[in-house]
C-alpha cells in the first residue's frame, strides 16, 4: 500500500495551480488472482472454438448436443474464476475501507527483533516505514486516509471498470481462430484427398 499510496500522492495535482484540473492518476494494476481468470477465459474461448470443429454437424442433434455439452463446461470454468475474481474484489474493498497501518503486521515484530540465528538483532520495518509515511505524508493519519480514499478510488477503478487485458484477450482469440481455421483446412484438404482416391 505505501508503495501505491506514495506514487498517487506524488501525482497528486495540488488544488490551486492554474490550468490544471485534479483528476486521480491512472494506475495499471494487474494483480496476481487476475491471471487464473485471463488463462481461463483464454483456455474457454479455445475450448468452444475445439468444440465447434470436433462436433460431428452431418448429424445436427449429436453435433449440436456434443457442442452444447463442451462449449457450457468451458465457459462454466471461466465464469467460475471471473466469480473467484470478483470475491477477491469485495475482499480488497473491505480490507481497503478499514485500513490502519498500526494493524498492519511485520516479521521483524513476528519474532520479537531477533534475527533466524538469534545472534543478531534485526531492524524494525515498522519504525522505517511509519518514518518514511510521517515525512510523505506529514502522519499515519493522513496515510491511512489516502488509501481509504485516493488508493481506494484507483484500485477498484481499475479492478473493476478495466479488469482484464482486452487486448491479450484479443490477440489469444485471433490466434486460436487462425490455428483452428488451419485445422480445419487441413482436414477438409485431407478428407477430400481420400474422397478423389
Amino acid at each position: 500500500m505505501f508503495e501505491i499510496a506514495g506514487f498517487l500522492h506524488s501525482r497528486e495535482l495540488r488544488e490551486g495551480t492554474e490550468g490544471t484540473e485534479s483528476k486521480i492518476p491512472r494506475l495499471d494494476i494487474r494483480p496476481i488472482w487476475a491471471a487464473p481468470c485471463t488463462v481461463a477465459i483464454a483456455v474457454s474461448l479455445f475450448g468452444a472454438m475445439l468444440a465447434l470443429l470436433i462436433a460431428p454437424f452431418s448429424n445436427p442433434i449429436i453435433g449440436s448436443s456434443i457442442f452444447g455439452v463442451l462449449a457450457v463446461t468451458c465457459f462454466h470454468v471461466a465464469a467460475e474464476s471471473v466469480r473467484n475474481y470478483n470475491r477477491c474484489i469485495d475482499k480488497l474493498q473491505f480490507e481497503l475501507k478499514s485500513f490502519d497501518m498500526q494493524k498492519a503486521q511485520c516479521y521483524c515484530c513476528s519474532v520479537n527483533h531477533v534475527s533466524s540465528s538469534g545472534s543478531d538483532p534485526l531492524v524494525c520495518d515498522r519504525e522505517i516505514i511509519g518514518q518514511c509515511i510521517s515525512n510523505w505524508f506529514d502522519s499515519m493519519l493522513n496515510f491511512n486516509e489516502c488509501v481509504r480514499s485516493t488508493v481506494f478510488a484507483n484500485l477498484i477503478e481499475q479492478l473493476l471498470h478495466r479488469p482484464f487485458p482486452v487486448p491479450l484477450l484479443m490477440n489469444v482469440a485471433f490466434l486460436l481462430a487462425a490455428w483452428l481455421s488451419v485445422f480445419s483446412v487441413a482436414r477438409f484438404l485431407s478428407s477430400r484427398e481420400k474422397r478423389e482416391n
